[in-house]
């Protein structure tokens, strides 16, 4: 399955994705495409592979709080 992701609204600049295979899944695979134009106007890009950079993420425990919408 090809996913399209997108920076989350108003993200500037770098970011991430942390992906986490469910358990018994197959292999997955990534790349990144980068594009842009030439000065005289031939569209080029180039495809990137991504390879697993052995990385944890640790997602600290949170809470819902409503507070942050009050004026």
């Amino acid at each position: 399955q090809a996913l399209d992701i997108a920076p989350g609204k108003g993200t500037k600049g770098e970011w991430s994705l942390t992906l986490v295979p469910l358990k018994g899944s197959g292999p997955v695979h990534a790349s990144r495409q980068l594009s842009a134009t030439s000065d005289s106007g031939a569209s080029l890009f180039t495809i990137q592979p991504l390879e697993d950079d052995k990385g944890m993420v640790r997602v600290p425990r949170t809470v819902e709080d409503l507070r942050v919408t009050e004026d």
